[in-house]
C-alpha cells in the first residue's frame, strides 16, 4: 500500500514540475502545479522515511537469522554502517549483496530444503540508478519493485531458517 502512495507522489510531484516548467501558464495551472507539487513532496517524504524504517528492520532481522552460521557481520554492524557518511555508498553493496551470498551459504550448508535466492544483480542496479540524481525519479521505483521482489525470497528463507 505504502509503496502504491510513493509511486502516486512521485508521479504527483513530476507533473506539478512540468506545468511549472512550461513556462507561461495560467494562474489555476501555476496554483494546480503547487498543488501537486506539494501533495507530492508530502507523499513522497512521509513514504520514504515509512519505507526506510521498514527496510532497515528487515535488513536486521535477516542478518539475525544468519548469526548462528558463519555470518559476516552483526545486525548492529549491518545497520549501523549504512549511517556513516560516503561509507554507506559502499556498505549499501555490501549489506545486500552480503546477506545474499551469506543466506545461500547457510541454505547449502544447513537446509538444503530451502531454494537458494536468485542471484541476479537487478536490485544493485536499480539501486545504483537510485542515487543518480534526476534518474533517481524512475530508479526510485525500479529500486523499490525490485526491493519488494526480493525481500520475499529474503522473508521466505528466512521463515524457514527459523521455524523449519
Amino acid at each position: 500500500m505504502l509503496w502504491h502512495v510513493y509511486v502516486a507522489s512521485n508521479c504527483f510531484t513530476f507533473v506539478g514540475v512540468l506545468i511549472i516548467a512550461a513556462g507561461h501558464i495560467p494562474a489555476v495551472f501555476s496554483w494546480l502545479s503547487m498543488i501537486l507539487t506539494t501533495l507530492g513532496g508530502l507523499g513522497l517524504t512521509i513514504s520514504s522515511i515509512w519505507m526506510s524504517i521498514n527496510m532497515l528492520m528487515a535488513i536486521y532481522r535477516y542478518w539475525t537469522t544468519l548469526q548462528g552460521g558463519n555470518a559476516r557481520t552483526t545486525p548492529e554492524k549491518a545497520i549501523g554502517f549504512l549511517f556513516i557518511p560516503f561509507f554507506n555508498f559502499y556498505w549499501g553493496y555490501q549489506c545486500i549483496i552480503g546477506l545474499r551470498t551469506d543466506m545461500n551459504k547457510y541454505i547449502a550448508n544447513y537446509r538444503t530444503d530451502i531454494p537458494p535466492i536468485r542471484d541476479n544483480n537487478y536490485l544493485i542496479i536499480t539501486f545504483t540508478l537510485s542515487l543518480i540524481p534526476y534518474v533517481n525519479l524512475i530508479g526510485s521505483v525500479l529500486f523499490l519493485g525490485e526491493w519488494n521482489r526480493r525481500n520475499k525470497e529474503f522473508a521466505y528463507a528466512a521463515s524457514r531458517i527459523i521455524h523449519g
